[in-house]
């Protein structure tokens, strides 16, 4: 079964900055680094301003920003 998850990204601005800094331990940036708490909500905020309201978690391909995961075909095995 595949299944792909996506958080709102209101919904982390909304966290306080003690638990969006515990949830920090798990996010990278494209090189590998782990953001700040003003780099993340940065980056959040301008997610936010171009329209996307989900982040993938974890990453898909076939995901929209907007709407999540729209779905992926699935090989069926024949017996």
């Amino acid at each position: 079964m595949l299944r792909h998850m996506s958080v709102s990204i209101e919904g982390l601005l909304a966290m306080s900055d003690a638990r969006m800094k515990r949830m920090l331990n798990s996010v990278k940036d494209e090189n590998g680094n782990q953001p700040t708490l003003e780099e993340f909500r940065t980056y959040l905020n301008h997610e936010l301003s171009i329209g996307h309201r989900l982040l993938p978690v974890p990453e898909c391909d076939n995901f929209d920003p907007v709407k999540g995961c729209l779905g992926h075909e699935v090989e069926t095995k024949r017996r």
